[in-house]
């Protein structure tokens, strides 16, 4: 059974304060599953899933945005960089979704081993996909080095 983003999401008991008051995933739920969605091997076992669902619905994993069409926009680009992935090809992306996608990869660099070591790998896979306007990668392998 394919997980969804549901799968990860939990209620969240903490508001960010801000003139939107919306608060949002640093590492997107939809690519988080589509990651696991592509992890060799069974499904997770229910304490691992667990694990990763309190740590990714942290608030360390989280941010704020103002507006409706800021949601969207970040949805947006998540979709868009799944199906980069499944495609093999680059995603080139904005500046502002560069900044938003490279949070989202230090927060992954900063709990990496406090995750599967298959979905920290199928993660990174995805975010390879992305590049900047001046074609920098979004995800730096240098800084994954010994992983």
């Amino acid at each position: 059974m394919p997980y969804s983003s549901d799968d990860f999401r939990l209620q969240t008991h903490y508001s960010i304060p801000g003139p939107g008051g919306g608060q949002r995933h640093m590492l997107d739920l939809n690519i988080l599953a589509h990651a696991a969605n592509h992890t060799r091997g069974p499904g997770y076992s229910a304490n691992t899933h667990e694990d990763i669902r309190s740590l990714v619905n942290d608030r360390s994993n989280f941010h704020n945005y103002n507006s409706h069409s800021a949601n969207h926009w970040e949805r947006s680009a998540a979709n868009d960089l799944m199906a980069a992935r499944d495609q093999h090809h680059q995603l080139q992306v904005t500046a502002r979704e560069a900044s938003h996608l490279r949070g989202a990869v230090s927060w992954l660099h900063n709990h990496r081993d406090e995750l599967p070591s298959g979905l920290v790998s199928s993660l990174r896979e995805t975010y390879s996909h992305a590049v900047d306007q001046n074609g920098h990668r979004i995800l730096d392998g240098r800084q994954w080095r010994g992983y």
